[in-house]
């Protein structure tokens, strides 16, 4: 049993860690949303009175461009590769973590 309560705390741990961070990440992806949506709502607005204008053309080169470099797949993998470096912790901590992002 002694050999248990290291795996045990690790999991535990992890479960809770990834929960508290997937709720997290709910809430702030929801703020982010409603700040993002504002901000193209006032975008609109300028634009529509000739305030500013936006190159839309130069938005979307500058997104296809960061995807098209692996940056977001970089990131992904990076974070795949944290995750995984101590198994029972990552295990623990994705599930609590996709438990955290449903409850949030």
């Amino acid at each position: 049993m002694e050999y248990l309560t290291p795996l045990l705390q690790q999991l535990g741990f992890g479960g809770i860690a990834g929960l508290c961070v997937g709720y997290f990440t709910k809430k702030a992806a929801k703020v982010l949303a409603l700040l993002l949506g504002c901000l193209f709502i006032l975008l609109q607005v300028l634009a529509y009175y000739n305030i500013v204008s936006i190159n839309w053309g130069g938005v979307s080169s500058a997104w296809d461009s960061a995807a098209e470099s692996g940056a977001i797949e970089g990131a992904l993998g990076s974070l795949t590769t944290v995750l995984l470096h101590n198994l029972p912790f990552g295990a623990a901590f994705l599930a609590g973590f996709a438990i955290g992002v449903k409850k949030g």
